[in-house]
C-alpha cells in the first residue's frame, strides 16, 4: 500500500527523557490545530 506524505510546520514544545532509552517529543502545529487524519 502506498501513502501520501504531507509535511505541516510545527514547532517542538517540549522534550522528556521517559527511560534512558525512551525519549519524546512533544510537537505543536504552526496554525495551532491539527490537520484531519483524512
Amino acid at each position: 500500500m502506498k501513502s501520501n506524505q504531507t509535511l505541516y510546520p510545527a514547532t517542538v514544545v517540549a522534550l522528556r527523557d521517559l527511560t534512558p532509552t525512551v525519549r519524546e517529543f512533544e510537537i505543536q502545529p504552526a496554525a495551532g490545530t491539527a490537520a484531519s487524519w483524512q
